[in-house]
């Protein structure tokens, strides 16, 4: 709230500046900040998305279609709203995790409200966060040579042998493509 000097100070620079809008006694509810905070990477694919704001929210605002996260892999999140002690965030907890390495977007409507009536800013409020990539599960075999044997045009492989160098190229040009070695003995 604005005392008497500053709503004065407010109207001048609203005159000076040439704006149309008059200030707004109770304001607009803000975000103060998110879990997983904006642009966060390597965010676990369990986690909870939190939003923090500066006032109380109504929890008559809060719901799918005013609070909103879209998995680019997963597709819409749904889950469980939960307000934070003195309704000063919400927390949703997704139904299911996200996929790994994907980004995951969070839109706020302007529907959202505070307990007291302010309204959330008419552009909404939007941020993204994206999921740790996990491990890919490879198994590996070692072998000693693999070498190209040009008359069968076959590869066998040799025991005992230390492979070089392993070039693969289509030799003949026809679309098939020839692994050829360099051994040592």
């Amino acid at each position: 709230m604005l005392d008497d000097g500053g709503l004065k100070l407010a109207r001048i620079l609203l005159l000076l500046g040439g704006w149309a809008a008059a200030p707004v006694e109770g304001g607009t509810l803000a975000v103060e900040s998110t879990e997983p905070p904006r642009n966060a990477g390597n965010v676990a694919p369990t986690s909870a998305i939190t939003i923090h704001f500066d006032r109380a929210v109504s929890a008559a605002s809060v719901s799918a279609a005013s609070l909103r996260a879209y998995g680019r892999q997963s597709g819409p999140v749904s889950g469980a709203f939960t307000f934070l002690p003195g309704g000063l965030g919400i927390r949703l907890r997704p139904g299911r995790p996200f996929v790994p390495g994907e980004t995951v977007l969070v839109n706020l409507s302007h529907d959202l409200s505070a307990v007291d009536g302010s309204p959330l800013r008419a552009a909404g409020y939007a941020f993204q966060f994206s999921v740790a990539a996990t491990g890919a599960g490879r198994l590996f075999t070692d072998l000693d040579l693999a070498l190209f044997d040009e008359l069968a045009d076959t590869i066998r492989l040799l025991e005992n042998s230390a492979v070089r160098g392993l070039v693969f190229l289509d030799r003949f040009e026809q679309g098939d493509l020839t692994a050829w070695t360099q051994s040592s003995p």
